[in-house]
């Protein structure tokens, strides 16, 4: 998955107007949908029935659990897994990966329709690591990709997993503005459908009667 965000955050910074919605299948035959109304709400929705919540200027990872939603806040979890490297003498996740954002694209020559969209195949290099990845210059498709790359950025802000340089030069050294948007990477995610349908306010919201947990008390061990 880290991979497929390197990728995601390399491809066109442009500006979203409207809500989509995006329906990936992923390795095991499973499904996951990224949905955009704007940068402050967005909800990624897993296999398993847990999904990740972008609302105003928090962030959670949402489950049931006994019947009862359960929802953490990942700029907590974020502070608490920090204090945890911190105390064993680890690295942080921005040490560890530095020199990570160099992203290299050949086109292949050859076309593919997925799920309706027609792209251009490509193969795309990182980290020592080819796979062929299809990109469409369709507007549904690079929204996605735009949405993408708002997600992947407020998780890594919220958790601190990438510092604000490494963003800059992930999105600067790739130069790649003009391939397009997403459709598949390899065998592991390829777009299924696409719909610019609302999913009205409260897909946005945490739903009600939702516990947030104390993350104090779960390093407490309480």
């Amino acid at each position: 998955m880290r991979y497929v965000m390197t990728v995601v955050l390399a491809l066109l910074p442009l500006s979203l107007w409207a809500e989509v919605s995006g329906v990936y299948e992923i390795e095991g035959g499973q499904t996951m949908e990224l949905s955009y109304k704007d940068g402050d709400h967005m909800r990624m929705s897993m296999p398993g029935g847990q999904f990740m919540l972008v609302n105003g200027d928090k962030t959670y990872m949402v489950r049931q659990q006994n019947g009862q939603w359960v929802a953490m806040d990942m700029a907590a979890m974020g502070q608490m897994m920090q204090q945890m490297r911190q105390q064993s003498g680890q690295q942080s996740p921005a040490q560890v990966e530095q020199g990570s954002g160099d992203v290299q694209f050949r086109d292949t020559g050859r076309t593919e329709t997925i799920a309706g969209y027609e792209g251009s195949v490509y193969e795309v290099t990182s980290n020592d690591e080819t796979q062929e990845v299809v990109l469409s210059d369709h507007e549904d498709i690079i929204a996605l990709s735009q949405a993408w790359m708002e997600f992947a950025g407020k998780m890594t802000q919220q958790m601190g997993a990438m510092n604000e340089q490494m963003e800059e030069n992930l999105l600067s050294e790739s130069d790649i503005s003009n391939h397009g948007g997403m459709l598949r990477l390899s065998d592991d995610m390829r777009v299924k459908s696409v719909s610019n349908d609302s999913k009205g306010s409260d897909y946005y919201e945490l739903p009600a009667g939702t516990k947030v947990q104390d993350m104090g008390n779960m390093m407490r061990g309480r």
